[in-house]
């Protein structure tokens, strides 16, 4: 059994580190880092070469890869320190929507035209001001999310349940952070 990366994917690790050293200066990471919004171009890129879509269906213009292929690729962006939504899109959202048969946005999210963010209610423990369902409409706060300039979020509750929200009916705050 070989425990490997396949041809294919060196080739794409190799491709997507040359991208990266040439797109992703350390200087972006530094202005992410003092409130500036991240470069939208650098996603547009990692799209185009199909990574946006790295686990959605072809039937949907995704790549159709494995979560191995995922990995790989994460592992290359955290190498460059490269800020942008693919664990939240093109991983997390991605798989679930497909898994839940919820399809719709999955075209999109492939294009890198319509990024998922993710949050989660209760991922510590349950705590004052937790995200709740009331009359079919979600009050609280998450204090854990991923991707901030999403187009919509999947918010995960305490009980199991996701829903899918638009960004227009999500105040978003940002927390100072500690490095």
């Amino acid at each position: 059994m070989d425990f490997g990366l396949s041809q294919d994917q060196r080739l794409l690790d190799e491709s997507l580190r040359k991208f990266l050293t040439s797109e992703v200066p350390l200087d972006s990471v530094r202005k992410l880092a003092a409130g500036e919004s991240s470069d939208a171009s650098v996603w547009q890129g990692l799209a185009s070469m199909g990574l946006a879509g790295v686990l959605i269906p072809e039937a949907y213009g995704g790549a159709q890869l494995g979560m191995l292929d995922a990995v790989a690729i994460a592992e290359a962006l955290g190498y460059a320190a490269c800020p942008g939504p693919f664990m939240s899109t093109a991983v997390m959202a991605s798989y679930y929507l497909e898994q839940a048969g919820a399809t719709d946005p999955l075209a999109a999210m492939a294009a890198g035209t319509y990024r998922v963010g993710i949050a989660f209610s209760d991922a510590i423990g349950t705590r004052k001001g937790h995200i709740v369902e009331v009359d079919s409409a979600l009050s609280g706060q998450s204090l854990f999310a991923l991707d901030a300039e999403a187009d919509a979020y999947l918010i995960g509750l305490g009980d199991g349940r996701v829903f899918m929200i638009e960004a227009s009916e999500v105040v978003r705050m940002p927390l100072t952070t500690v490095d």
